[in-house]
């Protein structure tokens, strides 16, 4: 057995270091997930002193901080308080956070060059690229000599009667795991020798990348054989939840942590839209508006949200909707009934909305109703509200009774829409649900049923709202877990 404390990067290929063909990897530290809290919590071990690797499905580390904040990455948020995340623990996420804060992980990207802006408290890298985070933490461990095992996946943890913990790996080929099968069969019924040129475009940027940064390079990692083994001291699950599964995010660590002692809150997706099953609601596709957004669960108001309402064929979106998602999940577990409430005019006061509501009843009787309530919605939106009345917006005021036209205002003020479901895990920004914060040390992140095992990010029952909270926690927690279990 080949101790690899000392792993680096073969620099003959490039490479992330990759032991020979047979060999058993010997660590201190194994980290299983490579996305933002694996990645951390392998820096801030290796900066201890420890010998780490890590496991991960992906091509390459960091791939789905490139995601988030739609390609910009929004790291933090400067407003802090204890409704910007949920949990089902009954504990203090904030307080998780106390020991490095908001403030602690900005100054730790700006000691290593990165220089943050902010948009009303949400801070984004300079260049608004979230690139420029993911080949950062990469070139950390690179610097911190960490191994990384790119394309290989998890099946199994066992623990030892020495403490040791003996981890399966098995290669899935260093290829995305999401759309491994879909490419494929794309290959199949593509023309080799047509011109692509988007594809032309992403592999000129690819090459010109890795020219740049030659550390960063990935290409000719080696395929761990099924059923490498790997002994560890210590590990940390940093493998996310299941949100993301184009990212490889299929709840693996779920059933690793519940192996090894821990229970598990029910998942739910959470920050996605909500989806309703009204067929005329393709008659307002594509609107978006500001828009006062109430969840109502079996008759009960159960949150409210305001912000900018998004509608598809298919589902309510946007900010507001986001936020109400996870209390929508949950409910929908539980078989009760919802809805959202929406008030399209939630600026206006209600002195000035007495004066449109006299305007309209006494306006011209011969109007269209398109003409009559125009400039107060989306003319989509109207059509949409006109045809849960059975009206339609040509009709003339004339032909229309006084108490319909008090209905279409008082839709537009608190327009009820049914949910059935939620967009689901693959449009999901976050996974609400996980292993209990009550079954881990607080300050350590070390679990509480099994000692040596540390957990982080999203595979916690810890979610975030919008604007930067969940980064936040993946990031803090890994560097916690990370740096408690290098001085162990």
């Amino acid at each position: 057995m080949t101790d690899y404390r000392n792993a680096t990067l073969n620099q003959k290929s490039d490479a992330w270091f990759t032991p020979e063909n047979g060999e058993t990897i010997r660590t201190e530290i194994a980290v299983i997930g490579g996305g933002a809290s694996g990645c951390m919590a392998a820096i801030g071990a290796a900066e201890s002193g420890a010998s780490v690797v890590v496991f991960d499905k992906n091509d390459r580390p960091a791939r789905k901080i490139c995601a988030t904040g739609n390609g910009r990455c929004n790291l933090v948020n400067l407003y802090q308080n204890e409704k910007c995340w949920y949990t089902s623990s009954g504990v203090s996420v904030r307080e998780r956070l106390a020991s490095f804060s908001e403030r602690d992980l900005l100054a730790f990207f700006e000691e290593r060059g990165i220089w943050f802006h902010d948009r009303q408290g949400y801070v984004y890298p300079g260049t608004d690229q979230a690139s420029v985070i993911a080949d950062l933490l990469i070139r950390e461990m690179n610097r911190l000599q960490v191994g990384v095992f790119s394309g290989t996946r998890v099946t199994g943890i066992e623990k030892d009667p020495s403490g040791a913990f003996r981890i399966t790996v098995e290669s899935v080929g260093g290829s995305d795991p999401g759309k491994e099968k879909n490419n494929r069969n794309r290959r199949k019924k593509e023309d080799p020798h047509k011109f692509d040129r988007n594809r032309y475009d992403r592999n000129r940027y690819a090459r010109n990348r890795y020219d740049r940064d030659r550390n960063l390079k990935t290409e000719s990692v080696q395929e761990i054989p099924e059923h490498r083994i790997c002994i560890a001291d210590r590990v940390i699950l940093c493998t996310g939840g299941l949100a993301g599964p184009v990212f490889g995010c299929g709840g693996d660590g779920y059933a690793l942590a519940e192996s090894l002692g821990h229970s598990l809150v029910p998942t739910v997706p959470a920050l996605t839209p909500l989806i309703c099953p009204e067929k005329a609601l393709k008659m307002a596709a594509g609107v978006r508006c500001p828009a006062a957004i109430t969840l109502i669960c079996d008759g009960e108001e159960t949150g409210a949200e305001q912000g900018e309402l998004q509608i598809t064929e298919t589902a309510v979106s946007g900010i507001p909707v986001f936020q109400l998602s996870r209390l929508a999940g949950y409910a929908l577990r539980e078989g009760r009934e919802v809805r959202v409430r929406a008030d399209f005019l939630p600026g206006m006061p209600e002195e000035e909305w007495q004066k449109h509501v006299d305007l309209r009843l006494r306006d011209d009787r011969n109007q269209t109703l398109e003409q009559l309530f125009m400039g107060l919605v989306h003319p989509k939106l109207l059509r949409f509200i006109l045809n849960r009345l059975e009206l339609v917006s040509e009709q003339k005021r004339a032909g229309v009774k006084t108490e319909q036209i008090r209905q279409v205002l008082q839709l537009m003020r608190g327009l009820d829409f049914e949910i059935t479901d939620l967009a689901g895990y693959e449009k999901a920004q976050v996974t609400a649900g996980g292993i209990p914060l009550t079954e881990t040390d607080p300050d350590t992140m070390e679990s509480l049923a099994c000692p040596g095992l540390y957990l982080a990010g999203e595979l916690l029952d810890a979610d975030g709202i919008c604007g930067g909270y969940n980064l936040q926690w993946a990031m803090t927690g890994g560097l916690l877990a990370g740096r408690a279990a290098a001085g162990k």
